[in-house]
């Protein structure tokens, strides 16, 4: 059954960015989509966003264009990423996307990995920054520390991310908090 899951509007405590972000449930799987306002040494920016997914949360394609500048289309195909049709052999092995500016695409591991609580797991991912556009692979550990609750970690650093019943993010420890949101009827 397709449509809209969730609408959610975030807000970044530390630089003031906001995003909207919808869920959706496509024929072959999911989607995120979402626009962020954010500012980048000075200047505002917005980012706007999809993420496909299969039926098990796997990314398939990832489209981003920063309005006003430059934009990319992503595509994974059996282990192997694509830049705009390009081959990106680094990041090869990266099974989801990260996009830096957004904690919406947290949404895919937790969904994807379905841990346990006491559960964790390592994975690599296709970090996307903005508004440079900048892509390189990404360590990350995500621990379930109970039912709505996350500990993800990546290098030194380290946050603890409280989720709703679909696996997007309320509360992304010192930065990302929910300000808004509306759920499909179920």
């Amino acid at each position: 059954m397709e449509g809209r899951l969730a609408t959610v509007l975030w807000r970044d405590r530390l630089s003031g960015a906001l995003e909207r972000c919808v869920l959706e449930r496509v024929d072959s799987g999911f989607r995120l989509a979402g626009t962020a306002l954010l500012a980048a040494d000075g200047v505002p920016v917005e980012v706007r966003y999809a993420v496909l997914t299969d039926a098990r949360w796997f990314t398939r394609e990832v489209a981003v264009r920063v309005v006003d500048a430059d934009g990319l289309l992503l595509a994974m195909e059996g282990g192997s990423w694509w830049r705009d049709r390009a081959s990106v052999p680094q990041l090869d092995g990266c099974v989801d996307v990260d996009l830096g500016f957004t904690p919406a695409t947290n949404t895919l591991p937790i969904n994807r990995l379905d841990l346990a609580v006491g559960g964790e797991r390592e994975l690599t991912a296709a970090w996307l920054q903005a508004p440079s556009l900048e892509l390189r692979p990404l360590h990350q550990r995500y621990e379930r520390l109970d039912e709505r609750t996350y500990r993800y970690r990546s290098g030194d650093f380290t946050a603890r991310l409280e989720v709703d019943h679909l696996g997007l993010v309320r509360d992304y420890e010192g930065h990302w908090e929910l300000v808004a949101e509306r759920y499909a009827a179920p």
